[in-house]
């Protein structure tokens, strides 16, 4: 499946493929974790998967993105597409250039003071 990687330790964002068959291998190889979360959009279209310890591996690295419920996430996610019964995961039918607008890489200081 087509997904898009972002990846605030580098401020990056790009295209990676998520193969159904090793679905959780994949995500843990993208995001570089063991334990992931999933966070739908506001429009419940798409889907970030996140890893579930951000917040505790160093150095931390934060993003926003718009359409999403929470303020910031920490660490690296993987955005795919979802089914209306949220049940799947599917290709992400965002481009880069679409998601570059909506996401804003931010430093710990940054989300301390709000910004």
């Amino acid at each position: 499946m087509k997904a898009i990687l972002i990846d605030p330790h580098n401020r990056s964002v790009s295209e990676v493929e998520v193969n159904k068959k090793t679905f959780l291998k994949d995500l843990y190889e993208h995001i570089g974790c063991d334990l992931v979360e999933r966070v739908i959009s506001d429009d419940r279209k798409h889907e970030i998967w996140l890893d579930e310890e951000g917040l505790f591996r160093e150095p931390l690295a934060f993003f926003k993105y718009s359409g999403y419920p929470q303020e910031a996430y920490a660490g690296k996610g993987v955005i795919l597409g979802c089914n209306r019964t949220l049940s799947d995961s599917k290709d992400c039918t965002l481009t880069l250039d679409e998601v570059r607008a909506k996401v804003k890489f931010v430093s710990i200081d940054e989300l301390r003071r709000g910004l």
